[in-house]
């Protein structure tokens, strides 16, 4: 009788533990919290200026098959992160190359990602510019080592990155295992302003906010036991 006991109790902890656990990374409250604590940790050189780089670095942030009508389109955040590149070009020399970085993640028979988001770009601007397109990667860590290639190819020593606040961090990584030191532009993709008592409630928009954090995370730790990265690329200091 007491063994019984015993275990419906430490059944009901384990079913308590659960449900607060469930609804606390399910808020927007936590979301932005761990977000914000992986913005906290990107430190960046400081002998350079955006409009100073040699070459701009563009990764991709996914692409979607709408129809046969429309074909593939680049996920809003890819578009958000050139656009955010763009804005900066247009103050440096128009020479400077825009690197964008993406394969085909979709699979081999399917358009690469930096094809997807230059051939929007070029449907809705009659402006043209340096794009160089890198197809092959699939990852983060596959970005910075064909990205790698390319810049040393090109003799470019003022690399400005550009891609999301919360992959910031795991991308400034990603590129300084390959010998590259960038100067990153971060795109905001977390909420800002003051939380309100619905940000502590369980969500859609905290459960993705959450999930995106929690996935950076994970794979900064998966990129340093596979030996990607080490930890002098995430907390960084400037050679």
């Amino acid at each position: 009788y007491f063994i019984m006991r015993a275990k419906k109790k430490v059944v009901a902890f384990f079913v308590l533990l659960s449900v607060m656990v469930g609804w606390l990374f399910s808020t927007e409250a936590m979301g932005r919290l761990l977000t914000t604590l992986l913005i906290s940790q990107v430190e960046h050189r400081h002998d350079m200026k955006p409009t100073d780089a040699d070459i701009v670095v563009v990764l991709t942030g996914g692409m979607r098959f709408t129809g046969k009508e429309v074909g593939w389109l680049p996920e809003m955040e890819s578009y958000q992160r050139l656009v955010a590149a763009l804005e900066i070009h247009r103050k440096m020399n128009s020479r400077t190359p825009i690197l964008i970085s993406g394969g085909k993640t979709h699979g081999p028979h399917y358009p690469s990602e930096s094809a997807v988001l230059k051939a929007r770009f070029d449907k809705d601007n009659a402006r043209i510019l340096p794009f160089v397109l890198e197809e092959i990667s699939i990852n983060t860590y596959e970005n910075a080592l064909q990205s790698a290639h390319i810049i040393h190819d090109r003799q470019a020593s003022r690399v400005l990155l550009v891609t999301s606040e919360e992959h910031m961090l795991r991308a400034l990584a990603a590129f300084r295992g390959r010998g590259i030191d960038p100067l990153p532009l971060r795109v905001y993709t977390m909420s800002r302003g003051p939380l309100t008592f619905s940000d502590y409630l369980p969500s859609y928009t905290g459960v993705k906010t959450n999930a995106r954090a929690l996935y950076e995370i994970y794979a900064i730790v998966d990129y340093l036991i596979s030996d990607h990265i080490r930890m002098d690329d995430v907390f960084y200091k400037q050679k």
